[in-house]
C-alpha cells in the first residue's frame, strides 16, 4: 500500500501497512500484551513530530489500527489534529474508519485502498448508493449475495455510512436520515451473530 502524503491528516481504509524503512517514518501500533493504541502513545506524539524530519519533507506517524484507540487515546489525538505541529503527517490506517470519532474523520481526508491479495473488496459508497436505489429486486438478492462475508458486508456498509453522513451535510433530509439510521442499525446486526445475507437483503429492500 502506497501512503499519499496530504495537507492534513489521513484516513487509509486497510487492514495492511506496507514495511516503510524511512527515519520519518514511526508507526504506532498497540503495545505487547495490549490490544489498543493507548493515550499515552497519542500523548507522546506532539515529541515525536517536534523534531525536523532527517530525510523526507515530512514527519509521518501511522497509527495502525487506528480503530483500536481507546476513547481517551482518540480524544487526545483530536486535540493534535486540531493544532497539528508543523512538516508532520499524520495517518490513521483502519479497515474500520467508523468507530472513529465523528470529530476525528472530519479533520481527515479519507481515502480507500486495497493491497494485492487482500480478500476485503473496498466499495465507493457513493457508486454503492446509487447500484443499490436503481437495482430491481432481484439484483438486490444478488448484492446481498455479492457481500454475504461478514468482513466485506462491514467495509461495504461502513463506506455506504460514510457517504450518507457525507449527503446529509450538505442537504438534511428526512429520508437521509432515515437510511443512515437503517444502515448503522445493519452494522450493529452485521457485527454480531447473524445471517449477513439476510440482514443486507433486509436494508436494501428498504432503500
Amino acid at each position: 500500500m502506497q501512503m499519499l502524503m496530504q495537507s492534513q491528516s489521513t484516513i487509509v481504509v486497510s487492514d495492511h501497512i506496507e514495511p516503510n524503512s524511512s527515519p520519518d517514518t514511526i508507526v504506532l501500533s498497540p503495545l505487547e500484551g495490549k490490544t489498543g493504541i493507548s493515550i499515552e502513545q497519542i500523548q507522546s506524539l506532539p515529541g515525536i513530530l517536534s523534531f525536523a524530519p532527517v530525510k523526507d519533507t515530512h514527519k509521518v506517524v501511522i497509527l495502525f489500527p487506528a480503530h483500536t484507540m481507546s476513547l481517551p487515546a482518540q480524544q487526545a489525538l483530536l486535540k493534535i489534529l486540531e493544532e497539528p505541529p508543523g512538516n508532520s503527517q499524520i495517518v490513521l490506517v483502519t479497515p474500520k474508519p467508523m468507530l472513529l470519532l465523528a470529530t476525528i474523520r472530519s479533520r481527515c481526508v479519507l481515502i480507500s485502498t486495497q493491497y494485492a491479495g487482500a480478500s476485503t473488496q473496498v466499495v465507493d459508497g457513493e457508486k454503492m448508493f446509487r447500484e443499490i436505489a436503481k437495482a430491481t429486486i432481484g439484483e438486490k438478492i444478488e448484492l446481498a449475495e455479492k457481500y454475504g462475508k461478514k468482513d466485506e458486508a462491514l467495509a461495504m456498509l461502513e463506506d455506504l455510512l460514510l457517504h450518507l453522513k457525507n449527503e446529509i451535510d450538505q442537504k438534511p433530509n428526512k429520508k437521509l436520515v432515515s437510511q443512515i439510521q437503517l444502515v448503522s442499525t445493519a452494522i450493529h446486526d452485521v457485527s454480531g451473530n447473524v445471517n449477513v445475507r439476510l440482514t443486507l437483503e433486509d436494508l436494501f429492500f428498504k432503500f
